[in-house]
């Protein structure tokens, strides 16, 4: 099954790398791009956007990992996809990089996109109606701590009480029975 491949617009560069005029990546560029990928990997960007000639370095790496990887799944979201994106942007607010993890074969553009989308439907709250739960969830994390008082509280009891045990138990074997005193303590 294929899909389309959504094309991104940016500005394409001439060799003195100037901007030109704003332009969509064109089918040539992306099979070319793939094949430069092919040839020289993902860590000779600046390798590839030269022989590219008309697209900067961030461009080609920005078009290859977020549209033309085959790691990505450009396909269409199944509903527990969707599902889930809604409920993490809800929880996490619109932080795609991280959400973007729970999704390995989406790229962070792809979930964005697709949250937008249903913002656009009508099927999300946008982002500015979810910012004040956002902004809560964010405080009640910043307020709860991993440990609360009591929590404190029991675990210095338990080292002291461990602590003292190991310790008596240490200083009674046969090696330390001699008196213990230094000056102004006593063991």
């Amino acid at each position: 099954m294929k899909f389309k491949i959504q094309r991104s617009v940016s500005y394409s560069v001439n060799m003195e790398n100037e901007k030109t005029h704003r332009q969509k990546f064109t089918a040539e560029e992306d099979e070319r791009l793939t094949l430069l990928v092919k040839e020289f990997g993902t860590g000779s960007w600046k390798k590839i956007a030269q022989l590219m000639k008309t697209r900067s370095t961030r461009q080609c790496r920005e078009r290859y990992l977020n549209y033309l990887s085959p790691e990505l799944k450009n396909g269409p979201w199944s509903s527990q996809e969707d599902q889930y994106l809604l409920k993490l942007v809800k929880e996490m607010g619109p932080c795609w990089s991280k959400i973007t993890k729970f999704f390995p074969t989406r790229s962070d553009v792809n979930v964005k996109n697709r949250y937008s989308f249903h913002v656009s439907k009508g099927r999300a709250p946008s982002l500015k109606k979810l910012k004040p739960k956002i902004e809560k969830i964010k405080k009640e994390r910043e307020n709860k701590t991993c440990l609360d008082q009591s929590n404190v509280q029991f675990l210095a009891n338990m080292y002291e009480d461990t602590t003292a045990a190991w310790t008596e138990k240490f200083f009674s074997s046969d090696i330390f029975n001699i008196d213990w005193q230094l000056e102004g303590y006593e063991l």
